[in-house]
């Protein structure tokens, strides 16, 4: 059997290399995400497999900075953060 072409393998390898880092280092929070990034980059279609190393630039980083980027925004609106920390005791 050469190296990578059972599907069922590659899919193994991919999911559990993605997330035993995060097991070793004793990180509690385990990301589904994480697992079908890696997950999406084998069992893709040919577009996605043969962006091949591309595919975590554009797609995974790009989404990425898009979430970093609207998280620093909400992060530094003042007149939104006083309105939140104000219902948060109505809520709850």
């Amino acid at each position: 059997m050469e190296p990578f072409t059972a599907l069922w393998l590659s899919v193994a390898q991919s999911v559990s290399l993605s997330l035993s880092p995060f097991s070793q280092c004793n990180i509690v929070r385990l990301s589904t995400h994480r697992g079908a990034t890696a997950l999406i980059a084998v069992i893709g279609t040919d577009d996605i497999t043969g962006l091949g190393y591309w595919y975590v630039l554009f797609p995974v980083l790009s989404g990425v900075l898009i979430m970093l980027s609207i998280s620093l925004i909400f992060n530094n609106m003042k007149c939104f953060l006083k309105s939140y920390q104000a219902t948060t005791n109505v809520l709850f």
